[in-house]
């Protein structure tokens, strides 16, 4: 079975991270929407005197909100580190294979000359 070239695997694991973050975000964002839907409903259904409680509850939501955010937006920043270096690390390596190869295709010539 042939292998893979490293541009190939590099594309396929970008594409499939790219994909992944999506389905993670669209689901967070579900379940962010049925939990503040959660507290509104709470809130119209609780006696007087918890204003507080409530409010606690719409600042946690919203701070777990913009936690997940930073996350989000760290992991994307880390992805494209990553793939930037394995596109420098891959290129490099091609670079070093012409080389090699052009190296050992002068070595023949210069035996065949002789």
């Amino acid at each position: 079975m042939a292998e893979v070239p490293r541009n190939v695997q590099a594309e396929i694991v970008s594409t499939t991270q790219t994909q992944l973050a999506e389905v993670v975000n669209a689901r967070h964002q579900a379940v962010s929407r049925q939990v503040q839907s959660f507290v509104e409903n709470l809130a119209q259904n609780t006696p007087a005197g918890s204003e507080a409680t409530i409010a606690f509850l719409k600042q946690a939501i919203t701070l777990a909100n913009t936690a997940q955010e930073s996350v989000q937006k760290a992991t994307k920043q880390a992805v494209e580190v990553a793939q930037t270096n394995l596109d420098v690390a891959t290129k490099a390596a091609s670079e070093v294979t012409k080389a090699a190869d052009q190296a050992v295709e002068n070595a023949t010539k210069s035996k065949a000359v002789k």
